[in-house]
């Protein structure tokens, strides 16, 4: 009768186990889905994918990056705030999470503050050129030039190039 019921709680645990590993597949899938309709330009059907997959996984900060990214690109800031937080608080490691808060503290003036979102998000992922990019920008604007300088290479071109002070510079004579 032992045996019996110990195999009965080892099939149950089993059984739990997949149960929590197709529950979270389901989260990628839809979070996959909500990246697919986003780049689709459908961003309503992805903002609700997005929003599926934070509640069916309320400890996956992906769902929250994509939503505050969103909330940032249509200026609705303090849904920004909110969700890229809420990402920022369930993975701190998350580099993505890191480099999102930058990006958006950026973009609202706050370069001292985003520069060690951006460096946190590099320590996280050393090839993120983007973060390393805009971590420049972000020296730059506080009259860091050095620390600019060297990122702006690291980095090499993108986005960011725009505010390289070197690029304003006249050429030489």
């Amino acid at each position: 009768m032992i045996i019996i019921a110990a195999v009965v709680v080892a099939l149950v645990g089993v059984g739990g186990f997949f149960a929590i590993q197709a529950l979270g597949n389901r989260n990628t899938n839809v979070t996959a889905e909500g990246a697919r309709l986003l780049s689709a330009g459908r961003r309503g059907e992805a903002r609700r994918a997005f929003e599926d997959a934070a509640r069916e996984n309320p400890e996956a900060a992906a769902p929250h990056i994509y939503l505050g990214r969103m909330a940032r690109e249509d200026n609705d800031f303090n849904r920004a705030l909110e969700e890229l937080s809420m990402a920022v608080r369930l993975e701190p490691r998350n580099g993505l999470a890191q480099r999102e808060m930058a990006s958006y503290l950026f973009l609202r003036g706050n370069y001292p503050l985003a520069s060690s979102f951006y460096s946190r998000a590099i320590q996280y992922n050393p090839s993120d050129k983007l973060a390393m990019g805009y971590l420049a920008c972000a020296q730059a604007r506080m009259g860091r030039m050095d620390a600019a300088i060297r990122f702006f290479d690291r980095a090499g071109p993108g986005d960011w190039s725009s505010c390289d002070p070197r690029r304003r510079l006249p050429p030489p004579a």
